[in-house]
């Protein structure tokens, strides 16, 4: 019976020191479950509360052509496109956090957040830019053409100032940032509808100057006119008296050529006043 009850003793060490320490394994792989469980709901945190602000983002952007779209109709379709690829973006987004992927997650958010970004960061110009294009520069450059078309009928000569060409220049430059603003890109548009508007105001002004310089040339025509004929009458008089003159007074040769280049001076007013007629 001795025997039996130290051998009982010594079991229940054994049997006590392996409960122990399968306690203690136990412990440890809660612990590290413990761990990793955090860190996987901290990391699913993480990563949904990133998404709320490029949520934020695609509701601006949906608010914002809802709100526009009479405006941004002729990019519509550009907007459709980048909001369906969005729609993609996000069910992947959903799949791989569902699946506890967050690197793929995250990289599928960041991916995301730069393409709406990009969008949020132009959308507020489009409006002005896309109007522009679409209705007041188109405007502008075909009544500087009516004018110019007028004006040339009225005969006025506008050959120096290259019209056609330039109104050419103006409406390729146009289509030109049309075709650009489809894939949403205003780098430089700016710039380009300031220039176009800045050249139409440039050629209206020299049509302006135009019309005012035959203004100013009919106002003082008859005055002209008068003054040249009447220049004409007066030396046409001396010219007859210069017999007499000649007759009576002793005229040096230096003096008769003087009547004679005042002669051609005044021929060559005439032909100049006839020009101008």
């Amino acid at each position: 019976m001795l025997f039996r009850a130290r051998k009982n003793h010594k079991d229940y060490g054994q049997n006590k020191e392996k409960c122990l320490t399968d306690l203690d394994e136990f412990r440890k792989s809660v612990g590290t479950f413990s761990s990793d469980l955090t860190a996987i709901l901290q990391d699913d945190n993480d990563i949904h509360s990133a998404a709320v602000a490029v949520e934020e983002k695609y509701r601006r952007i949906r608010n914002f052509l809802s709100e526009h779209s009479e405006e941004l109709k002729p990019l519509d379709h550009s907007f459709q496109l980048v909001l369906a690829e969005a729609d993609k973006d996000f069910e992947s987004f959903d799949r791989s956090s569902d699946a506890a992927d967050f690197n793929e997650a995250k990289k599928t958010l960041t991916d995301l957040s730069k393409l709406l970004g990009a969008v949020v960061a132009v959308m507020e110009d489009l409006p002005m830019i896309e109007s522009s294009l679409t209705t007041a520069l188109p405007r502008d450059i075909d009544a500087c053409e009516k004018q110019y078309e007028e004006m040339l009928k009225g005969d006025y000569d506008l050959s120096d100032m290259d019209v056609p060409s330039k109104i050419a220049s103006m409406r390729e430059r146009v289509k030109k940032l049309q075709d650009q603003l489809v894939y949403l890109d205003t780098t430089g548009a700016y710039d380009t509808i300031n220039k176009i508007q800045d050249e139409i105001t440039d050629i209206l002004a020299r049509f302006q100057e135009e019309v005012e310089a035959r203004k100013t040339f009919l106002g003082s025509q008859s005055s002209l006119s008068d003054s040249s004929y009447e220049i004409e009458k007066r030396y046409s008089s001396l010219m007859n008296s210069l017999p007499n003159y000649q007759a009576t007074y002793v005229l040096s040769e230096e003096e008769v050529s003087a009547m004679d280049a005042l002669k051609n001076d005044i021929e060559g007013i005439g032909f100049l006043k006839r020009q101008l007629d």
